[in-house]
């Protein structure tokens, strides 16, 4: 699983094979640390959705097909780009003991651990500001397949 905090790209993993650039592992290896992954999905926010859109067609130019690429915006909205359902990405919002964070992970997935950005802290991070906005508090975990 992997944190999704405001205007989000996700990529699936293994679409990286078909790129001319290589492979996930060359892909993780090569990631600048403003990119997470667990072994399935990496994850990217930006402030803007011109910044996740510039970012989308970089990788596209570099073979990545669109239907590899979700975009994924809160509040828990789910769209590929451009404008298209995700069968492969699901979202959910899983508590910890601080308050909540809205996560995704491939579709079927059993790993439970959530990768975040490197130095990552929860009271600094974008999920904080959203849950005491919102009054909510160690909410339940929510969880659903976007088809």
């Amino acid at each position: 699983m992997v944190l999704i905090e405001g205007i989000s790209v996700v990529i699936r993993g293994g679409a990286f094979n078909s790129m001319s650039q290589g492979s996930w592992e060359t892909f993780l290896a090569s990631a600048p640390r403003y990119i997470w992954a667990d072994d399935e999905i990496a994850a990217r926010s930006f402030l803007t959705l011109e910044e996740a859109r510039t970012f989308i067609v970089e990788f596209h130019a570099q073979g990545l097909a669109e239907s590899d690429v979700a975009r994924v915006t809160l509040p828990r909205n789910i769209m590929m780009e451009p404008e298209k359902e995700s069968d492969w990405l699901e979202l959910g919002r899983v508590t910890l003991s601080v308050g909540f964070v809205d996560v995704a992970r491939l579709v079927g997935s059993t790993d439970r651990r959530i990768f975040t950005p490197l130095n990552w802290i929860y009271a600094e991070a974008l999920s904080d500001r959203v849950a005491r906005a919102a009054g909510i508090a160690n909410a339940a975990v929510q969880s659903r397949s976007v088809h």
